[in-house]
């Protein structure tokens, strides 16, 4: 009986940091494959992991820049700056 114990221990220590400890770019198919089990899509990891990646500093400024771009225009008092780099000779 100790070594069931034991063997549920330590299996269930081997998921949670191969899941903690795995790269985003792989965690993210498996929490999607994850996530069709009713069960285990109850399970905040999972569903943290199945979320479209963030723009990192959460203020959806440059994931948006090509809506914010035409919005910018539109309302007075902002101006579009083009920053264009001159040619060698």
């Amino acid at each position: 009986m100790q070594v069931l114990i034991v063997t549920v221990v330590v299996l269930a220590c081997c998921v949670y940091s191969s899941w903690t400890l795995m790269p985003t770019a792989l965690r993210r198919p498996l929490a999607g494959v994850l996530m069709r089990n009713r069960w285990l899509a109850r399970w905040a990891p999972v569903q943290r992991a199945a979320q479209p990646a963030s723009a990192g500093c959460g203020c959806d400024g440059c994931d948006k820049a090509a809506a914010t771009t035409a919005q910018s225009v539109t309302r007075p008092g902002v101006a579009v700056i083009r920053i264009v780099a001159r040619q060698r000779r």
